[in-house]
């Protein structure tokens, strides 16, 4: 009798499951709100890679007198990989004597499917950490914060309002505040907001503001338009906004983060406030041997998933958050 159990036809229907699923839900970028707002960098060679940010270039002046020597500010910002894993098991006589019904290959393609998740997931636990300030960035403070250093003015500048809920007065606010950002050597940054990422009980909100042709508009007695309190009338006017930005619904944002919303930047190469390293994508790795030391120890057989990657800030200025309450 040959000791290769995938000779057995019901081991062999649970192997080519693994292995059809697999290509089919891995071939592509695994799909989740995360790729709005980061960069990803495959190819990654070495467990800590160090990224090196240059600063305060200096622009051209009138040439009165001799030549002024201008200096870079550097920052270096060191992202170490982490390794990501999950293990499915069976015993040998399930997939050899027990499974007549095809229920481990089905549990196979769940188990799969599942896992196809794994970038969002773990790229929304590094942007949400810090109770929502996200992970320090590399000019030594969190992603978003109203303490980043070295604008034009030599001040500090801000891409983060606490307590702020979505309306089109905050709204315009927020770009605004991006529109706003400056280099350190005074040019502006150029940074504007196109795409609105919201959990889903910002949706409709969402929608009226920025999917619908008009829109109400109130008014209080000096003239204020919309306005929250003390309103004495109120009108549909022609919506403005409508269509101005991308809305994405990160079906992730619930509980505490459910009325949090962010601009991001995602009309610039390469510039997103979240960026991931890969040197291993999710990756199947199987014990299906009679031979492997797992069925010679266990009498088991594994279906795995194990991959290397890594989500760390990326640039700050191509987001801005409102950590809203309603």
């Amino acid at each position: 009798m040959s000791t290769n159990l995938s000779l057995n036809a019901a081991f062999a229907n649970a192997n080519t499951a693994y292995q059809v699923k697999y290509a089919e839900l891995y071939e592509n970028a695994l799909p989740g709100a995360y790729q709005i707002y980061t960069d990803q960098i495959t190819g990654v060679d070495t467990e800590t890679t160090e990224f090196d940010w240059a600063t305060n270039h200096p622009m051209m002046r009138e040439w009165i007198g001799p030549r002024r020597e201008a200096f870079l500010r550097a920052y270096t910002q060191q992202i170490k990989l982490k390794t990501y894993e999950r293990l499915l098991s069976f015993e040998r006589k399930t997939l050899v004597l027990r499974d007549k019904t095809g229920a481990v290959a089905r549990g196979i393609k769940t188990f799969l499917s599942q896992q196809v998740a794994a970038y969002d997931l773990t790229g929304y636990t590094a942007y949400m950490s810090a109770s929502g300030a996200g992970p320090t960035g590399y000019d030594g403070v969190a992603l978003f914060a109203n303490a980043h250093p070295h604008s034009g003015s030599g001040g500090n500048q801000s891409n983060l309002s606490a307590g702020t809920n979505l309306n089109a007065a905050t709204y315009d606010a927020a770009q605004t505040a991006m529109n706003s950002y400056t280099l350190e050597n005074g040019e502006p940054a150029g940074m504007v907001g196109t795409h609105l990422v919201i959990g889903p009980n910002l949706k409709t909100r969402a929608r009226q503001l920025f999917g619908a042709s008009t829109r109400l508009v109130t008014v209080d007695a000096s003239g204020k338009l919309d306005a929250a309190a003390s309103v004495v009338a109120a009108g549909a006017v022609q919506n403005m906004y409508d269509g101005e930005v991308t809305i994405v619904v990160d079906m992730r944002r619930v509980g505490t983060p459910a009325y949090y919303w962010d601009l991001v930047d995602c009309s610039k190469s390469g510039i997103r406030p979240m960026v991931q390293l890969i040197h291993r994508a999710p990756t199947p790795i199987h014990q299906d041997q009679m031979t492997d030391p797992a069925r010679f120890s266990r009498d088991r057989v594994y279906f795995g998933l194990e991959g290397d990657w890594v989500f760390a800030a990326g640039m700050w200025m191509s987001a801005y958050r409102a950590t809203g309450t309603a």
